[in-house]
């Protein structure tokens, strides 16, 4: 299952017919920066996973879409790996509530309710108090790394019902069942973007304060009010024991880069 032809240097095809330069595949550089011995756990549990799930695990190093470590300034290098498979992740989602702090916004929380007929329904933070709502449909898909996350599809604005599901790779997004600590990750202007937080069914009381339009599909949580994800999270009932297929942190995760550099082909 592990074994791939050792490269030591991938091609890269720069955009606008610009010449192809050489790139350092991750097994062959230093130990990546920030990699820990816990990181190093999680790598052994993924390789687990790895070699369970054969092809249902993306990221063949040797064939990932003819790309490069280094695409994109580093991202391949530096994507988190994904550890929920889709059914597991659609089941955690449909029908719940996603509290996260955007990280852009410091430690006001956000909140997407995933209604189980496949759409999300967004109440953003926008910094001083003030809240966005909008509602686009969401598919739950597999990632270029790893297992599966999550991308949104507004068909207005893409002028077509439904994406090519061929054509697309889904936002990495990495769980903890014991805590219930989960995170979704978004490339903007050349960095992963961490929304951290937890997945809960009940509605809670601080939502309609400044979330107007977010559907009231259970019970309200009085005891959950509040400004900031840390006031929010004290009357949370965080959904736990979901399943994931091997360890990592959704705040700090296994990196691409980590894996192959602990794990390389052979």
């Amino acid at each position: 299952m592990f074994r791939y032809v050792k490269c030591f240097l991938l091609i890269a095809i720069l955009s606008g017919g610009a010449p192809a330069i050489a790139q350092q595949a991750p097994w062959d550089g230093p130990k990546p920066r920030g990699m820990t011995e816990a990181h190093e756990n999680y790598a052994n549990s993924a390789l687990e996973a790895f070699r369970r799930l054969g092809t249902a695990f993306n990221g063949n190093p040797g064939e990932f879409h003819r790309r490069i470590w280094t695409w994109q300034g580093g991202r391949n290098q530096v994507t988190p790996i994904s550890n929920m498979d889709t059914a597991s992740l659609t089941q955690l989602l449909s029908g719940r509530y996603f509290v996260f702090q955007n990280e852009k916004y410091g430690n006001i929380w956000s909140v997407k309710y995933d209604a189980p007929d496949g759409t999300t329904h967004f109440c953003l933070s926008q910094g001083k108090g003030s809240y966005t709502e909008y509602t686009l449909d969401r598919y739950v898909h597999r990632t270029a790394f790893g297992l599966s996350g999550i991308f949104y599809w507004d068909p207005v604005k893409e002028s077509t019902s439904r994406p090519d599901l061929g054509d697309h790779w889904a936002w990495p997004f990495v769980g903890n069942a014991r805590t219930g600590q989960v995170a979704s990750y978004g490339w903007e202007r050349n960095r992963w973007v961490r929304s951290s937080g937890w997945v809960q069914a009940e509605y809670a009381a601080g939502f309609a304060e400044n979330c107007p339009n977010l559907p009231r599909a259970s019970r309200v949580n009085n005891d959950q009010r509040g400004t900031t994800i840390q006031e929010m999270a004290r009357g949370a009932r965080a959904i736990t024991g979901f399943r994931s297929a091997f360890e990592s942190d959704p705040a700090n995760p296994l990196t691409v880069g980590m894996f192959y550099w602990a794990h390389p082909p052979q």
